[in-house]
């Protein structure tokens, strides 16, 4: 049973409607689900409307850079010249402030639907326009946007995001906390289309008591979720993770989901990584959720040219820690404990 519009013109779904395994129908695609009509249909109508984006998304073919990673490349100039300034960040602690901009003062018009579990007692996603797009379909989803919560990861944020990237099937969220180069302090996570092959999809983990990868050049975390019992297990987890890292001034967070590359699971990763404060230079590469999946969104021709594996590999392994092994014994605590 597909999704459905209910009252208040809110998408309700339940567990009927969460994809974990995809079923090719013919030569490897898969047939898109209500919610991966609605969001491409309603994205790309408001995309085609002028000055309601800062600028155009260009779906300029994307590059491969060569090497073991694969990393992705795209040009994206509008993402330095022309986004919204990012708000200054001193602490991944802030309070939400309401004089600041938040996603409670957007234009009516960049809302694209609203989605929900089919339960009254459960938070209502509002997923928006990224008017600074980064990928095809670039889009916002801001858990209960009314009640001002700051950008620190939630227990029914990271839920939601799971469960929105098993209702569709190109879907990739990704969420920074402050101090992580997340740019508004409001609770939000970024949601995109994209097809691509990623080095994540298929990297392996130590084991499913000590889930932490190495073969990456920033090592993390990764979870793996084969059905929707598997999702509070996964929240638990993670969330003592996130929950530890506030005992650490100087450090922060990141989260990207994805489905793997045999497409019969979805996975979680996140990284503990060096926080960053202060200004940042828009035209140079500030690593977060993004450029750890992978994909590096280069603001100028000549960073395009000159960037390679090793460039990226440097710049995400500079955020390392030195108290990973705090993290990966928190797990197997956990582990024991059950």
């Amino acid at each position: 049973m597909a999704a459905k519009v209910g009252s208040l013109g809110i998408v309700r779904y339940t567990d009927a409607n969460l994809l974990f395994k995809l079923h090719p129908v013919v030569d490897k695609s898969y047939q898109a689900t209500f919610i991966d009509h609605l969001l491409e249909k309603s994205w790309t109508q408001l995309h085609a409307i002028d000055d309601l984006f800062l600028y155009k998304f260009n779906p300029s073919a994307k590059q491969t850079i060569p090497g073991k990673y694969k990393f992705l490349t795209h040009l994206n100039v509008g993402r330095a010249v022309a986004r919204r300034q990012p708000q200054l960040v001193t602490s991944t602690t802030l309070p939400f402030d309401g004089n600041k901009f938040n996603f409670n003062k957007i234009k009516p018009q960049e809302l694209l639907f609203k989605v929900s579990r089919d339960d009254s007692d459960c938070p209502v996603a509002h997923i928006i326009i990224n008017n600074s797009p980064i990928e095809y379909c670039s889009s916002l989803m801001v858990i209960d946007p009314e009640k001002c919560l700051p950008q620190r990861l939630t227990s029914s944020s990271l839920q939601m995001a799971i469960e929105f990237c098993a209702l569709g099937q190109y879907y990739r969220l990704g969420f920074n906390s402050l101090g992580a180069e997340a740019s508004v302090n409001h609770c939000h996570w970024h949601v995109y289309h994209q097809r691509d092959y990623l080095y994540l999809q298929s990297v392996s983990v130590v084991s499913e008591s000590n889930p932490i990868f190495t073969d990456f050049p920033l090592p993390g975390f990764m979870f793996e979720i084969t059905s929707a019992s598997m999702i509070p297990q996964v929240v638990f987890k993670v969330m003592r993770l996130v929950d530890h890292v506030y005992t650490h001034d100087d450090q922060a967070y990141n989260l990207f989901i994805t489905r793997n590359e045999s497409n019969d699971s979805i996975r979680v990763f996140i990284w503990i990584r060096k926080a960053s404060f202060g200004l940042k230079n828009q035209f140079k590469f500030n690593p977060a959720f993004l450029e750890l999946s992978g994909f590096f969104n280069c603001k100028s021709e000549q960073s395009l040219k000159e960037i390679d594996q090793n460039f990226c590999s440097q710049l995400l392994k500079s955020m390392e820690i030195d108290s990973l092994d705090e993290y990966s014994n928190l797990l197997k605590d956990f582990s024991l404990e059950l």
